[in-house]
């Protein structure tokens, strides 16, 4: 009696952490959605604000998580505030400082070395099937989808395009023929978070729109600043072609 008894506990208790750890998920997924928006809604300075007390907020957390061995317990606890600490790191507007020097002289501010680029790695595969092959068909893919909606030259050489997601420093800039707004919607969707999957395009931290300027020039071969990327002013539903911009990338997994 007393060994089921025992046996009863222990599958209670067991039931309930994976309950409260199915639950945490749920709530790790509806937070990035909460972050995403607010750090990509507003200006900068609102974007900036809203950064600091998010990351406030889940120092002060894990904190007391720590001290209350909450933790400790409940090891999926500690891994969803971490997880939402590295989507914010990942997610983080602009610097400041990069900001202010836009803003205090006056002057345009262009992406600083090192210039790196995105990073695409592919994340579902059919067995046996070559990763890096895959890539390569998914980029040439997307550069076709891109250049049917006039957004790129056709004669676009297909591994210079494929060099901006290899993690890597660019070397050869692409020219973007839409305007900076589309190229905003296009990057913003590309790289924002899945409820399903990883869609594998990633960029170095609190950098996007810095590694953008680095990636794309205008249609004059002029560079793009990262201010007007990052706040290009979108009103609405968006630019022209906006929903067709952001579902592009779906096929990127």
């Amino acid at each position: 009696m007393n060994m089921v008894s025992h046996f009863s506990k222990r599958l209670i208790k067991q039931n309930f952490r994976e309950t409260i750890c199915l639950e945490i998920k749920g709530e790790v997924l509806t937070s990035q959605e909460m972050m995403f928006k607010a750090l990509r809604g507003g200006n900068l300075s609102e974007q900036e604000n809203a950064y600091r007390g998010f990351k406030r907020d889940l120092d002060i957390l894990i904190s007391i998580g720590s001290r209350n061995a909450i933790i400790s317990r409940f090891n999926c606890v500690g891994d969803a505030l971490h997880e939402l600490v590295r989507f914010l790191e990942t997610h983080a507007p602009i610097t400041a400082s990069i900001a202010g020097a836009s803003e205090n002289s006056g002057t345009t501010v262009t992406a600083p070395g090192p210039k790196e680029s995105f990073t695409y790695i592919v994340k579902s595969l059919i067995k046996g099937e070559d990763a890096h092959q895959k890539k390569i068909d998914c980029l040439n893919q997307l550069l076709k989808e891109l250049q049917d909606l006039n957004m790129i030259s056709h004669n676009e050489d297909k591994m210079a395009f494929r060099a901006l997601f290899n993690g890597k420093k660019v070397k050869k800039q692409v020219q973007w023929l839409g305007n900076q707004s589309q190229l905003h919607v296009f990057i913003d969707a590309l790289t924002e978070p899945s409820k399903q999957e990883s869609r594998g395009v990633t960029y170095p931290i609190n950098k996007k729109w810095i590694t953008t300027a680095a990636c794309f020039v205008d249609k004059n071969g002029k560079p793009f600043t990262i201010e007007g990327l990052n706040s290009p002013g979108i009103k609405g539903n968006g630019p022209k072609l906006a929903k067709e911009l952001r579902a592009i990338h779906e096929f990127l997994k």
